[in-house]
């Protein structure tokens, strides 16, 4: 999840990255902490990359979790995060739901269908789409009956 290095025959994780990740994944506070600090001293606020600012509502899951005091900046990551998420949740329930009163059976794949089985915290995972497995012999039944429903 941090920038890879390509170093002859492997990818390496950044050091900013195998940071990030420990302060996203530590199960202690004598790890995580020192590793946010860490990650906080090689990336100055403000200058993630987007492979970092993804990991970020994770990291502040986790710290407070562990009580550390709130960083303004993860917070404001992490609700910027569970706000898109909540809309885009409810949007998802309304296609399904419209696709559901057609007879189009869909599936939700990957990060949403993740967020929701796995992290079960609506903030923790910042999305950019939502996916959905279609039948290929129901795509047009399925585009008629969302943009019946408003889609567009």
């Amino acid at each position: 999840m941090g920038q890879r290095r390509t170093t002859g025959r492997t990818n390496e994780i950044s050091r900013e990255g195998a940071a990030l990740l420990r302060a996203a994944a530590s199960l202690s506070a004598a790890e995580a902490f020192p590793a946010w600090k860490a990650f906080r001293a090689m990336v100055p606020e403000g200058e993630e990359g987007i492979e970092h600012r993804r990991l970020l509502p994770l990291v502040c899951r986790n710290l407070t979790r562990l009580e550390h005091p709130r960083d303004p900046h993860l917070v404001r990551a992490y609700a910027e995060s569970l706000a898109f998420n909540a809309l885009a949740l409810g949007a998802l329930g309304r296609a399904v739901d419209i696709l559901n009163g057609a007879s189009v059976p869909s599936l939700v794949l990957k990060g949403c269908a993740l967020l929701l089985t796995h992290y079960r915290d609506q903030g923790a995972r910042p999305m950019a789409d939502l996916d959905l497995l279609l039948p290929s012999g129901r795509i047009g039944a399925a585009l008629d009956a969302l943009e019946k429903g408003g889609w567009r």
